[in-house]
């Protein structure tokens, strides 16, 4: 008989880590407005979960996420070389009609009863929202307040329970299925495979797997327990019960990346000079949890966060030429997931066909932030864009200033409205790092159905990372369950030319992006302390929304502290006391309103049409809603606040900071052979080196990071944007009367007379060279309905684009974050505003603040472009 086969000898582990990990039945919300998962699973670290019942012990369906924790997926780590062994618990609930309810499941919920036009019933973080027959919707809609009853209590609340239970799987089995790492036994699998011993765990049981992590890269783990049926036929998986093992080069020591203003507190020793903290990363609470430090002095994982600051390595596989590495990085965690379970914050977005494409259907990391639910929640008079009567479509559902960051949580007032954000360390989705910060995104798709395009504005990567010659990507194909690791070039954070802002990353597909699988990356240019001063601005939560404290990474300079007015600072290099003007840092420094949409970047007009620079800030007298089509809005009259084209004190401010112009800043070359600008600055250690910024002045479309070299060649291109009825668009003669194109200045009028045929724009340039894109928008204000459009608002348009270096605050062609609307409007809407604004008794001129403040100046005529 032949020998039997001899198995592979074990791996010879570095380090032998722990983690206890429990999967548990958890309700998350999706967003602000309500939308949320009522059977919603998950993994947790043990210590992270608390009894519902505090009389009865923790375990199946007794069991919450603590509840000043954010529901998240779980991350958990290793390093090149380590064993890690997970002690894993089933506290599923054993059946489906013994799963919290939500008021359960997340406690702290408001409800009121009875009648206030329908609104009084809200409850305060998970709203779910019940209508009586009398609700009107188009009423609602087109009046612009709601019509009808609307109303929620608990007899309501236990029948809609007991209905989404049965979405949940009666599969109640799970177990941790890790793909892509060594086990060190079959029982190790995470499932029950042909005539394998099963490693599934039933509710209560418990069980260890061990995996060995002989590569660096990012880890899709799910359960196997329940792995089909439901929603996109995912199973457990749609419900949320998956996470990331993310494997860091081998000698690497992880720390937390944002945590609250209180926990910052806590491990700072003593203040830098200039005020920045002096940390000490290795503080305990008085349990003798750490605080930052995510693997605690016996090898156990202590923490689950997305986010992370990897440091103290000596070797990676990843770096190149164009990412070179420097010992440590800032690590993003994003978890894309489709298919999602969701009660919608309006039950329209499922009924209605127009709407349930833009319904809350597709998310990252348990946060989505989709259009539709934004849109009918501004024509219903709810939320943060209540009293916007210029966010008319898909042109403010991107901006902060208008909505709030993406994905928040809120508390509410029985009344409906938001009264605080919850969550301070992780309050939405937004990653956040400080300039110039080495970065590494860890992308899983979970699935369980779609393909997805992961986009990341403003920033690029190698598609294998530590391979020279591999492509160069801000776009990446992902299928379920596979995983990606995307090591940020030229410095990470902001890029070669030291961009701050708010870089989005989106699904490419647009209707899984309108859905909203989006999120922010906030690059700061100011320490974030997660103090009360750094909170957010709000147009519903009085005193702001919080503002992580953002931990620096070890041994490496930190950005200067906020300041407000004009302040005395010491000086890291010389030690002398210089005056350093007021830079509040961004978002604060951009003229923007709350609830509003963003203004146009300074410096950005060429040509205004006779409509400077502006902010809408609300109407005056009475609104038409729906005139010329469900979508419609006619203001009687407009306030406008016009805004100084170079920009407001603030912003001239931050142009210079940026520009190296703020007290002992000297000239600095990067590691990629560029002359930027670097300030004096201090390390958490307390050693000192240089803070660097673009070092360039503000131009147009680049107020403050220019990423053109002094010495790059330039090339101009105008262009403009056309409605034509385009002909002849197939073989049966079909033609589309409100199509809509680009072409250079010089070819409108052929265009436009039907002697030049349309075409897609192309423009060229070298390598090196730098590109002034200059667009006019000739096209109508809206999209007038027909067999195939509804109507639809369409009063600006931008001009995104790929690849190339650009300041993301002024030039991405879009309103993302807190970012300026980079965006041309229509000759349309320009003459509707001033017309508009003149009926108010003319626009408030430019002071330099965004109050509705000085003298009123009436508005010339349109002036018609010279070109």
């Amino acid at each position: 008989m032949p020998a039997a086969p001899v198995p592979p000898p074990s791996p010879n582990c570095n380090r032998q880590l722990t983690a206890q990990v429990v999967a548990l039945d958890q309700v998350y919300t999706y967003n602000r407005l309500g939308s949320y998962n009522p059977t919603g699973m998950m993994y947790a670290l043990r210590e992270d979960v608390e009894a519902l019942d505090t009389k009865a012990p923790i375990g199946p369906g007794n069991a919450r996420i603590r509840t000043d924790k954010r529901p998240r997926p779980l991350a958990l780590r290793a390093n090149v070389g380590d064993c890690l062994t997970v002690e894993f618990f089933n506290y599923l609930a054993p059946t489906r009609s013994a799963i919290p309810s939500p008021s359960q499941s997340q406690p702290g919920v408001s409800r009121a009863s009875g009648s206030n036009n329908g609104w009084s019933f809200l409850r305060k973080v998970l709203p779910a929202w019940v209508l009586t027959p009398s609700y009107d919707r188009v009423k609602s809609l087109l009046q612009g307040k709601p019509a009808g009853g609307l109303w929620f209590n608990l007899g309501a609340e236990l029948e809609f329970d007991d209905e989404h239970r049965q979405d949940s799987p009666a599969t109640r089995t799970a177990s941790i299925h890790m793909q892509g790492l060594q086990y060190l036994a079959q029982k190790s699998d995470g499932a029950w495979v042909g005539t394998n011993v099963s490693s599934l765990v039933s509710p209560g049981g418990s069980t260890k797997y061990t995996w060995y992590a002989d590569h660096e890269g990012v880890f899709f783990f799910y359960s196997m327990g329940a792995s089909f049926g439901g929603q996109g036929d995912g199973g457990s998986t749609v419900h949320g019960l998956f996470g990331a093992l993310n494997v860091e080069p081998a000698g690497s020591s992880w720390y937390r990346s944002q945590v609250t203003g209180k926990t910052l507190e806590a491990v700072t020793q003593s203040r830098n000079p200039d005020g920045t903290p002096v940390i000490d990363y290795e503080v305990k609470d008085a349990s003798g949890r750490p605080l930052l430090a995510i693997l605690d002095s016996s090898n156990a994982i202590r923490h689950g966060d997305l986010e992370a600051l990897i440091t103290g390595y000596e070797r990676t596989v990843m770096g190149t030429k164009t990412s070179i590495d420097t010992g440590s990085f800032r690590e993003f965690t994003a978890i894309y997931h489709d298919e999602i379970k969701a009660v919608q914050a309006f039950d329209e977005l499922e009924w209605n066909p127009t709407f349930h494409s833009v319904r809350d259907g597709f998310g990252i990391n348990y946060g989505v932030a989709g259009l539709g639910a934004e849109l009918i929640a501004n024509r219903a008079k709810i939320g943060p864009t209540k009293d916007c009567v210029t966010c008319e479509y898909e042109e403010f559902f991107l901006e902060s200033w208008a909505n709030g960051d993406p994905a928040m949580n809120v508390e509410k007032d029985a009344s409906g409205k938001a009264t605080q954000a919850l969550y301070p360390d992780d309050p939405t989705n937004v990653h956040h790092s400080y300039l110039g910060d080495p970065v590494r995104i860890r992308n899983i798709h979970a699935g369980p159905a779609e393909t997805h395009v992961f986009h990341l504005h403003a920033h690029q990567w190698k598609y294998s990372p530590g391979v020279e010659d591999s492509n160069y990507l801000d776009s990446q194909t992902i299928g379920p369950g596979s995983t990606f690791t995307y090591d940020i070039n030229y410095g990470g954070s902001g890029n070669r030319n030291f961009t701050p802002g708010d870089s989005i990353h989106h699904c490419h597909l647009y209707p899984h992006f309108a859905q909203g699988m989006w999120a922010l990356w906030r690059v700061h240019d100011v320490f974030e302390s997660g103090t009360s001063d750094r909170k957010l601005p709000d147009a519903e939560i009085k005193n702001g929304t919080p503002n992580p404290a953002v931990v620096p990474l070890p041994n490496r300079v930190m950005p200067p502290m906020p300041t407000y007015v004009a302040t005395s600072v010491v000086d890291a290099s010389s030690g002398k006391t210089v005056t350093r003007p007021a830079f509040p840092g961004f978002p604060f420094y951009i003229a923007g309103m709350t609830g509003r949409r963003a203004p146009q970047a300074p410096l950005d007009l060429e040509f205004d049409g006779g409509l400077p620079r502006h902010i809408v800030t609300r109407a005056v007298g009475p609104v038409t809603y729906g005139a010329s089509g469900r979508f419609d809005v006619d203001p009687s009259a407009l306030n406008i606040k016009l805004l100084p084209q170079a920009g407001t004190p603030m912003e001239k401010n931050a142009i210079a900071f940026h520009a190296g112009e703020f007290p002992n800043a000297s000239s600095v070359g990067t590691l990629y052979g560029d002359t930027a600008a670097g300030y004096s600055a201090y390390t958490p250690q307390g050693g000192t080196g240089r803070f660097t910024v673009n070092g360039r002045k503000g131009v147009a479309g680049a107020p403050f990071a220019d990423p053109c070299p002094a010495n790059a060649s330039v090339r101009n291109y105008r262009a403009a944007y056309l409605q034509i009825d385009m002909q002849r668009i197939n073989r049966a003669g079909w033609h589309d009367p409100q199509a809509r194109l680009m072409v250079l200045n010089e070819d409108v009028p052929a265009t436009q007379d039907g002697l030049r045929p349309p075409e897609p724009f192309f423009f060229r340039a070298e390598s090196g060279e730098c590109i002034n894109f200059y667009a006019t928008n000739l096209i109508p204000a809206h999209l007038a309905p027909d067999d195939f459009q509804i109507y639809t608002p369409t009063d600006v348009i931008g001009q995104h684009i790929h690849l190339v270096k650009f300041d993301v605050t002024a030039a991405d062609g879009a309103g993302n974050g807190w970012n300026y609307e980079d965006g041309t409007l229509s000759s349309d809407t320009v003459a509707e505003r001033i017309h508009l604004a003149n009926a108010a008794g003319g626009a408030f001129a430019a002071d330099g603040n965004v109050s509705e403040t000085g003298t009123r100046v009436t508005l010339a005529a349109p002036a018609t472009h010279p070109r």
